[in-house]
């Protein structure tokens, strides 16, 4: 099923959007899903990303496939072609919610989108055959300074992200384990990636940078004693 939906779920990212759907009659329905998700994207030195460094290149990598994952779920928070009012409500809407759904080869997408007082919430569930199940859950304060997306296909993965003071903090649990960590200076392109085992409690890799883009790799073991170092410049 995990197969499958991923697969389903590639399909509607690669949709266009747009604002509204024609219905049998030809009239027009807006059904957009208007809960702008806003994910801010880490700023990176152009060179540490320009870099040759495996390190760098790295570093670079994890933070691009991060932020790539977390991106899945602002897709959502666009107009989706095709989509229609659905036809009952999804169980656990907060405040006021509106109802879609999107069906393409023998599978159903349904959408529940939400909003109170400071908040925009997204939930996703996926129905291949009789079951509804619950696939993507997301929430975002208003003003777009924090929000959580979390996957529960098979397994769990909880993307966090806020901002304060022009510093973007994101993480990345899995199961229940904090696996990821970024931090990044808006402004002067300066942050810092940490990579936690999940295997092995303690463990982690660490990526620092400047904002010139030079850096520095240390690898740790579950005792906390250096394991590896490295730098870029």
């Amino acid at each position: 099923m995990k197969q499958s939906f991923l697969i389903f779920l590639y399909l509607i990212a690669i949709l266009p959007f747009t604002g509204c759907s024609e219905d049998e009659d030809g009239n027009d329905d807006n059904v957009a899903i208007e809960n702008p998700m806003v994910l801010l994207e880490p700023t990176i030195p152009s060179a540490m990303s320009s870099s040759s460094d495996p390190y760098a290149q790295a570093a670079n990598a994890m933070v691009i496939s991060a932020t790539s994952f977390a991106s899945i779920g602002a897709s959502f928070f666009t107009d989706i072609e095709n989509a229609s009012p659905a036809t009952s409500s999804l169980p656990g809407g907060i405040g006021t919610c509106s109802y879609y759904e999107y069906s393409a080869g023998g599978s159903t997408v349904a959408y529940q989108a939400c909003e109170d007082e400071t908040k925009y919430y997204l939930d996703v569930y996926y129905q291949q055959s009789t079951t509804l199940d619950q696939v993507l859950a997301l929430e975002q304060k208003k003003d777009g300074s924090s929000g959580t997306m979390e996957l529960t296909s098979g397994v769990s993965y909880v993307v966090s992200w806020s901002v304060s003071n022009d510093e973007l903090t994101m993480s990345i649990e899995y199961n229940n384990v904090l696996v990821y960590k970024l931090v990044s200076d808006q402004n002067t392109g300066s942050g810092s990636v940490v990579y936690y085992d999940e295997t092995d409690t303690g463990a982690k890799q660490v990526f620092e940078w400047d904002a010139s883009g030079a850096g520095t790799y240390t690898s740790y073991d579950s005792s906390g004693s250096i394991v590896d170092t490295a730098s870029w410049s």
